[in-house]
């Protein structure tokens, strides 16, 4: 009976965590012996004489397994937020899984979001989801591959939980999700609850009795050498600023303010750390886990953990010289109007002087412009450049054909469905793909498409357009079109409204990029290729879509697709208040051409290959 009543005072070993390097700790002290028929003492709950921190946390945005992206600071609705660290595979955190499902279900509806945070570099997005398919879990898992969240916090190891108070964004609690788990075991026993009696207190309004707790989990290996490896401003953190944003950060460039000096970086510095830790900067938003793109200018992870823990450091100077100042005299391709990245055009077309206001909302303009051929050409790249990169949104180049041709013109339908050319902020310019090109007409006009938006002071705008012509006709066309959703009703403060347009095509094509455009209310877009057999590849997900920048995604290498694909292009739109875009949550929203109304449509550029399969040629 001493041996049964010794059993019964063990925590609960579970079986197969003997082994485990990262949550072995100490081995359990066996138990005092018991006499026959004693009773088996109460466990004392551990209280220990913990101080929480005071701390803000700060804002940050995160993809979760899925692709969804989550931003801390804008989560409607919810009174308290609570993060808990994760890694895959951990024993002290699966055990704890059901507690959180429960704890879900209990304070869910009261407006407390739960989230996890998984900052482990092994655990992959895969991972991620047989995770939560294998455990059927209900709450998001984060990816912070740049370990520039949960390092941040303090957090050394796995199922370390924290409450925070939206209202003021300060922590209210923090530590353990309860103490039934520690190293290599588990109990069974009622004890202490502590991330349910925090919710629960915070909720009622009532003081939180034990604010601090020591969390037990797995450690978290982080890639740095730890918080004393400062990096070097001259040989580690001026490079990267030089190859991710000095291109556009420059004196007159789209950036407002130019990254000319450590001194300039440094006062700065505050905010390249939100809008890095927030994924605003650089303006890049692909999820990386979908495609290769020649022009992503998105931080790798171990840039953006470099930059955040160089400012967390205080940014200092360091030793060597500085390279900005001379990088910034130089005026780059995207903000010169005189430099031309592909050599001097063949032919350069001028556009009208815009005028613009000071404030206020500029109407799309059109302006006409006479192209001095007497024979049709072939371009084989264009390149228009502002005289004002501060104002000029985005740019349609559009050609309007002689009237005797009027039945071969393209259906641009104003820019929707096709374009000649077009011209968005910090585009890469480039030529078309070998052997391709765009023709224009003999007695062509070229119709420029223009978005302006304004500053603050009156602007003025002269934009050039420089063309690069070809010796001969092409083999084959470049070709510009769409999926366009052509009736929209957007009602009025619906939150997640699901919109979804289709392009066919008939031949095999080369797709070479991808370029989403909606309007304020626009929030996700992703294009999936839907294959003749069956198969579906994702070639393009945007899961938080910015109408600040008219990215144009170039595809590191063209992908094929044979005739009978359809690209199918689904998305999100939020007419509500909680979008901070919006310009009116009280009004139906309809297709319009204007800002203030929407749009739903997938560019794409591709070319037909050559002898390859056409459906319509068959039929």
């Amino acid at each position: 009976m001493k041996a049964l009543h010794a059993l019964q005072s063990l925590v609960l070993v579970v079986a197969g965590t003997a082994g485990c390097f990262s949550c072995a700790g100490n081995p359990p002290t066996p138990p005092a012996e018991i006499e026959d028929g004693a009773p088996i003492p109460a466990r004392s709950v551990e209280r220990p004489a913990l101080k929480l921190e005071s701390m803000t946390v700060d804002d940050f945005a995160l993809l979760d397994q899925t692709g969804k992206m989550h931003e801390l600071y804008n989560q409607p609705g919810a009174r308290a937020i609570v993060l808990i660290s994760y890694a895959v595979a951990c024993p002290i955190l699966r055990w704890n899984l059901p507690v959180v499902e429960e704890l879900v279900a209990k304070y869910g509806e009261q407006g407390v979001h739960f989230y996890y945070i998984d900052a482990s570099p092994q655990d992959s997005r895969e991972d991620l989801v047989t995770e939560v398919e294998e455990f059927g879990l209900s709450v998001p898992i984060l990816q912070d591959t740049a370990q520039i969240v949960l390092p941040t916090l303090g957090v050394k190891r796995t199922a370390d939980a924290f409450v925070i108070d939206t209202r003021t964004w300060n922590l209210v609690y923090r530590g353990q999700i309860n103490d039934r788990a520690t190293y290599g075991a588990q109990n069974t026993r009622e004890g202490g609850d502590f991330l349910d009696d925090a919710l629960a207190s915070f909720l009622a309004g009532d003081p939180i009795e034990i604010e601090r707790t020591e969390a037990k989990g797995c450690l978290i290996f982080y890639e740095n050498h730890g918080d004393d490896a400062v990096p070097n401003y001259s040989s580690v953190v001026a490079p990267i600023l030089a190859k991710r944003c000095v291109s556009c950060h420059t004196p007159d460039g789209i950036a407002p303010w130019a990254m000319s000096s450590w001194q300039r970086v440094r006062g700065w510095s505050p905010m390249i750390r939100e809008t890095v830790r927030t994924k605003r900067m650089p303006p890049w938003h692909a999820d990386p886990h979908y495609g290769e793109f020649s022009n992503d200018r998105a931080l790798l992870p171990s840039e953006a953990n470099t930059l955040v823990r160089w400012i967390d450091a205080g940014a200092p100077r360091g030793d060597g010289p500085d390279p900005l100042p001379d990088l910034s005299k130089l005026k780059t391709p995207q903000n010169s109007p005189i430099h031309w990245k592909l050599g001097e055009p063949d032919l350069i077309v001028k556009a009208s002087r815009q005028e613009l206001p000071a404030t206020g909302i500029v109407p799309y303009r059109y302006d006409r412009a006479e192209l001095d051929i007497d024979e049709d050409i072939w371009v084989k790249g264009v390149d228009l450049k502002p005289s004002n990169f501060a104002v000029l949104h985005h740019s349609a180049i559009l050609v309007l054909y002689p009237e005797h041709l009027k039945d071969t013109q393209p259906d641009y339908a104003q820019g929707v469905v096709s374009y000649f050319a077009l011209y968005v902020p910090g585009m890469e310019v480039a030529f078309f793909p070998d052997g391709t090109g765009k023709r224009i007409p003999a007695g062509s006009k070229i119709v420029f498409q223009f978005h302006y938006t304004t500053t603050g002071k009156a602007e003025v705008d002269e934009p050039i357009l420089g063309l690069y012509l070809m010796d001969e006709p092409p083999e084959v066309e470049y070709e510009s079109t769409s999926a366009v959703k052509w009736v929209i009703h957007l009602p009025a403060g619906k939150p997640d409204h699901q919109i979804r347009a289709i392009r066919y095509f008939a031949r095999d094509v080369m797709v070479c990029d991808l370029i989403p455009h909606m309007h304020y209310r626009g929030r996700t877009m992703r294009y999936d290729a839907h294959k003749p057999d069956g198969t579906v590849q994702t070639l393009l997900s945007v899961p938080a879509y910015d109408f600040n920048w008219q990215t144009a995604y170039n595809l590191e290498e063209p992908v094929f697709l044979p005739a009978g694909t359809k690209i199918v292009c689904t998305g999100r739109m939020d007419n509500s208040a909680d979008n901070p875009f919006n310009p009116d949550p009280t009004q139906n929203v309809e297709w319009g051409t204007q800002s203030t109304d929407e749009m739903f449509i997938g560019y794409m550029n591709y070319y037909v290959v050559p002898g390859g399969t056409n459906l319509l040629e068959e039929q």
